[in-house]
């Protein structure tokens, strides 16, 4: 089984984003897994399984984050295919789209006037980025909490953002 789940996660508006900014998203977010699944292919066998880790964000109106939702949709896109290159071998491929994970020790280094920008961007779509969502989820848990540790939440009460789905995978016999 191969798990592709690293992602680099940096709001930016294109206009004033770096070089190195777009590809290490592009790199770490698209290329990365394409390269993982490239050289673990001639090491499975029927049976086998990758699975592709997505983002929630993909469909949802996040503001400054275009080019990671880019590297995301692509790496839906790819899955979608290489299930079908795939499927004769035995091997399934699933994409899953999480929501926001972040480890318990992990913090988010950036500027705090992007952070702002980033913050009232979403907010001005109706996303709320700090209000703690009432899930089934312990605010807190950090796989499912924003570094202040309280949990995402689309205003008008949609959770979807914290709930994590299979949108593809098929099982090959």
């Amino acid at each position: 089984m191969l798990v592709n789940n690293a992602a680099v996660y940096e709001p930016f508006l294109v206009a004033e984003a770096t070089d190195e900014q777009i590809l290490k998203i592009i790199a770490t977010n698209l290329a990365g897994p394409i390269f993982c699944a490239r050289a673990a292919i001639p090491l499975m066998g029927s049976g086998a399984h990758i699975i592709n880790l997505s983002s929630e964000s993909v469909e949802l109106p996040f503001p400054h984050l275009s080019v990671y939702q880019c590297s995301k949709a692509g790496l839906e896109r790819f899955s979608q295919a290489l299930e079908q290159e795939l499927a004769p071998q035995g091997i399934r491929v699933t994409t899953v789209r999480a929501g926001q994970m972040m480890d318990a020790d992990k913090t988010w280094d950036i500027d705090p006037q992007v952070a702002a920008r980033f913050g009232a961007a979403a907010m001005a779509v109706g996303l709320n980025l700090r209000e703690a969502a009432d899930l089934s989820v312990q605010v807190g848990d950090p796989y499912f909490s924003w570094p202040d540790r309280s949990a995402p939440r689309l205003a008008g009460g949609d959770r979807r953002a914290a709930r994590p789905q299979t949108v593809t995978g098929r099982r090959t016999q």
